[in-house]
């Protein structure tokens, strides 16, 4: 079978939608701590996965410890199959899935007795969707360490790369949420930036600005230029900056 895929990650108001068609083998093992539901590679461009090519693309199942493009982590029935889908991505992690570098991706299953779609998650390198070929499971991604956490960022707005706060960086992310209309969310974005700072607002940080990602929630960042290094907790200190 070739479903669609379809997913959407949007920064700062600008929406950037993913489609691809893709087609599924069953594969019994995800590895330690995989979903048991297998992992998958496209055999094609793994860029176009999140593209929009017009025609079905190819797929292969690998096992997790193998490079691979996504993972599947449950079996979807036709009653709020997107609702499901963030619920089992959410176990699944450990955490909010909008949270993590990650996409959701719905899927086709060949297990109509058990499901008649599949959940997937692909790590991604930025908020264009930009797919990544890793190894290993997804599980527990957002527990522990938090290895799958969206912390800092860089680049621009339209396609800004997911980045250690360690390497040069234009944006940290400092809270969710609730997502409503611009002005709204920026008040609220501006509050968690001020809190995440240590601050009780940002009245003395001209130096820093506010924008949010929209996924579930908003997902607010603080901005600056050239920063290198965490905003956490820095109150009125000077921002870290790049040597």
């Amino acid at each position: 079978m070739c479903p669609s895929v379809r997913t959407k990650f949007i920064i700062g108001g600008l929406a950037v939608a993913m489609v691809a068609a893709v087609a599924l083998w069953w594969h019994e093992a995800s590895g330690d701590g995989g979903s048991g539901l297998g992992c998958y590679v496209r055999e094609s461009s793994p860029a176009a996965l999140f593209g929009s090519g017009s025609g079905p693309a190819a797929t292969r199942s690998v096992g997790c410890d193998e490079p691979h493009d996504f993972e599947a982590v449950g079996l979807l029935g036709q009653t709020d199959p997107e609702g499901r889908c963030r619920k089992e991505a959410e176990e699944f992690l450990g955490g909010p899935w909008e949270l993590s570098r990650t996409t959701l991706v719905t899927l086709g299953s060949h297990d109509p007795m058990n499901g008649t779609l599949m959940c997937a998650l692909a790590e991604v390198a930025d908020t264009g969707g930009k797919p990544v070929a890793r190894s290993g499971s997804l599980h527990d991604g957002l527990r522990g360490t938090r290895p799958l956490a969206i912390t800092c960022l860089a680049g621009d707005d339209d396609q800004a790369r997911f980045v250690d706060c360690a390497e040069p960086h234009t944006a940290e992310f400092v809270g969710a949420v609730t997502l409503g209309e611009d002005d709204a969310t920026k008040t609220a974005c501006t509050n968690a930036a001020a809190q995440y700072l240590g601050l009780p607002n940002l009245e003395q940080r001209t130096d820093l600005q506010v924008n949010w990602l929209r996924r579930d929630s908003a997902l607010c960042v603080a901005v600056g230029d050239s920063l290198r290094g965490s905003l956490k907790g820095l109150g009125t200190d000077p921002l870290p900056r790049q040597n």
